[in-house]
């Protein structure tokens, strides 16, 4: 346990350190496209109408400027004022221009525009990474569990140690080498904080942290315990989120709380979370209409249980009365067999007919589910590393690349459970790297993000602030890396 002690934000991979590296080790190519991407009808501006500095169309080798000014050529009124002299000094001039004209033109010649180029090259590695650092973010699923700090998650899990709740082998699952290991280090951490007065460190905690690398908007999912009571379980949350910590820039961390509903719960108990929520935000209790931003429909199903039309009379009652509901969608891999594909296929088919504000994950969507998604512009929350750590999906074949490919696409990229994967600021510099992002791609799934948080949690002028932020910090790196 004393080894998860002063490590980096990543704390518990088995080599102890970043994994960026891994990055460069799963593929040398991205994946063909292999579909026509739809237009996307209105979440993202316009790739054009990104307040980008006013470098936006020049790349930098057409920002340099000529040494030399080629001279004009004389013009001729008359052959009788032509003089030797004057022949011979036209002959130099145009050698002199062509000569210069050639070196401008070289200097000025078309390359691949600047904004389409990757950051990592145009940057270098530390620089996107200091840049990503420096990004107003917003994170669209923190999975407070997830979301503990080394030493936080040693205090928490000594006692288990000492009643024999838990075993020292188990604990290394939190290393992950092997997709077990993942799943086992859910139920590690899903025990450590199991009661209140642990998961209301973590949560005071994680909101720390998030603030600390200048995320803005942060949605805090969590399943609520039945002890002592749902109630003041509830309660005790939404206090906490109503103390937010400072950002740097003196405003106040805007968190919210995303409360989980597990699709192997019994119908009863769905329902009776469904109505407490429904009864809190009508009388808002502690301010619960603006601190609470939806539900998440999460969790794998079980054999005979967790069918979506068990619960979905449930999560429509929640909609009705205003309730956002997030589904976590496509986790469950094609089995080399074949096997169930047909209903697999047919249950993703089913969810999107339901029109989630949300889909999360998305890993393992059918080509169907794709074109649905994309022609809907549903948008699809991202766990990046997740997926690699979790599901073994190499980076550069992550779901994302699709699309982030379709341009107009509403693709958000979050970190899940920072105690585990990193910080959010991590993973947008992985996805950078992964995926060779230029700067307009960049600049666009930062903005997807704000584009989709919760009802009233932004103004348009307050949108258009961060826009504004945002284009001018990528573009000045940019500016800046091109004139050193």
């Amino acid at each position: 346990m004393d080894d998860l002690v002063g490590r980096p934000l990543v704390p518990f991979f088995a080599d102890g350190v970043d994994d960026t590296e891994e990055i460069e080790e799963t593929s040398t190519t991205s994946p063909e496209k292999k579909y026509a991407a739809p237009k996307f009808q209105q979440m993202a501006p316009k790739p054009e109408d990104i307040p980008f500095p006013s470098w936006i169309s020049n790349s930098p080798s057409k920002t340099k400027v000529a040494t030399k000014t080629p001279k004009k050529k004389r013009t001729n009124e008359g052959k009788d004022r032509k003089t030797k002299n004057d022949v011979s000094k036209k002959s130099t001039d145009s050698k002199s221009s062509g000569k210069n004209n050639i070196s401008e033109k070289k200097q000025s010649s078309p390359k691949k525009d600047v904004i389409e180029q990757p950051l990592k090259n145009l940057l270098g590695k530390e620089k996107l990474r200091e840049l990503c650092g420096q990004l107003p973010k917003a994170e669209l699923l923190a999975d407070v569990s997830g979301c503990v700090r080394p030493r936080t998650l040693m205090d928490l899990l000594k006692p288990l140690l000492e009643s024999g709740d838990l075993a020292q082998e188990d604990v290394r699952a939190l290393q992950m080498k092997t997709r077990r290991d993942f799943l086992n280090s859910l139920n590690i951490l899903d025990k450590a904080t199991n009661s209140l007065e642990a998961t209301l460190v973590v949560l005071k905690e994680a909101m720390e942290d998030y603030a600390a690398e200048n995320v803005r908007y942060v949605e805090l999912s969590m399943t609520l315990r039945p002890k002592p009571s749902y109630r003041s379980f509830l309660q005790s949350v939404l206090k906490i989120l109503s103390s937010p910590p400072k950002l740097s820039n003196g405003q106040n961390l805007d968190a919210r709380l995303l409360v989980n509903l597990d699709r192997n719960l019994e119908i009863e108990e769905a329902n009776s979370i469904v109505s407490l929520l429904i009864e809190f935000v009508q009388a808002n209790v502690v301010n619960s209409r603006t601190l609470i931003a939806g539900i998440r429909f999460c969790g794998i199903a079980r054999r005979n249980s967790g069918d979506w039309e068990k619960y979905l009379d449930t999560l429509q009652r929640a909609r009705d009365f205003g309730i956002s509901v997030v589904v976590n969608f496509a986790e469950i891999k094609k089995s080399k067999s074949g096997e169930h594909e047909e209903s697999r296929a047919a249950e993703q088919a089913r969810v999107l007919k339901f029109e989630p504000d949300r889909l999360v994950h998305g890993a393992f969507m059918t080509e169907s589910s794709i074109c649905n998604v994309q022609k809907s512009s549903l948008p699809v929350v991202v766990p990046f590393t997740c997926h690699f750590k979790g599901y073994r999906i190499p980076y550069k074949s992550n779901i994302l690349r699709r699309l982030i490919d379709d341009e107009k696409s509403p693709a958000i990229v979050c970190c899940d459970r920072r105690g585990l994967f990193g910080s959010l600021s991590q993973e947008y510099f992985k996805v950078c790297v992964a995926l060779e992002l230029g700067p307009r791609d960049l600049v666009r799934i930062v903005l997807a993000s704000f584009q989709n948080v919760a009802n009233q949690a932004l103004s348009k002028k307050d949108y258009h602030a961060i826009e504004t932020e945002v284009a001018t910090l990528v573009g000045s790196a940019v500016m800046a890396a091109s004139s050193s």
